[in-house]
């Protein structure tokens, strides 16, 4: 058979016959590879660094927090066109909880309070994104949580405002948006108004954690 100079070598390079020990090898690489690029992205997310290695593996699953973990679990397998509002009790584990779902989605994680500072200094010739431009930033990130939302009631008008330009925005783009409050359902659905909250029933899920702060229990012990 003819052979062609060029392709001189060319068998070398061609895959050859592996082993299942070679293969599984590559495959361990190709995971810590993504699990390296997943971490990095996570903390470039936003993601405040006290939450840098948790995850869902290390919430502490009680008989009471086991079906919020459950159905906050099963929300990072199918984010797609839904939204999670976590409200209730603090030191009950929202924000880790939150924060797990950018570690297994990716996303970017921002506070109520820093994104009305975003806000309200975005204006003049000098600023990175305008006002409209900030919107529209968070309105397309892939996965969006916003914690601490309605926390200081400082301004509120300007945080009612932006939270209601970014979610409905989220929520025509199909985007899942997570929000956490330590208010209660009742009070956060009054907050947004709850008309406008309504719209969002048919892709929202709201958890409210009503148990004692690990916080709490922890100083106990110390």
């Amino acid at each position: 058979m003819k052979t062609f100079p060029m392709f001189k070598g060319l068998d070398t390079i061609l895959p050859q016959e592996e082993t299942e020990e070679k293969i599984c090898a590559y495959d361990a690489m190709q995971e810590k590879f993504r699990n390296e690029d997943r971490y990095k992205k996570y903390k470039e997310s936003g993601v405040p660094e006290k939450f840098f290695c948790e995850s869902f593996a290390t919430y502490e699953e009680t008989a009471l927090n086991g079906s919020a973990l459950k159905t906050v679990m099963d929300f990072a397998k199918n984010p797609y066109n839904r939204m999670l509002v976590l409200c209730g009790n603090n030191g009950t584990g929202k924000s880790h909880l939150a924060c797990s779902i950018i570690r297994e989605c990716g996303g970017e994680y921002i506070t109520s309070s820093m994104l009305c500072m975003k806000y309200d200094s975005a204006t003049g010739y000098k600023v990175d994104m305008n006002r409209e431009e900030l919107i529209r930033h968070y309105s397309k990130v892939d996965m969006l949580v916003i914690d601490e939302c309605c926390k200081y009631f400082v301004n509120d008008t300007t945080e009612k405002f932006v939270l209601m330009q970014i979610i409905c925005m989220r929520y025509e783009n199909n985007k899942p948006t997570v929000l956490v409050t330590n208010a209660s359902k009742k009070s956060f659905v009054n907050f947004l108004g709850t008309a406008v909250f309504d719209r969002f029933t048919e892709v929202c899920t709201t958890l409210t954690f009503d148990w004692e702060s690990k916080r709490k229990s922890r100083r106990k012990y110390a």
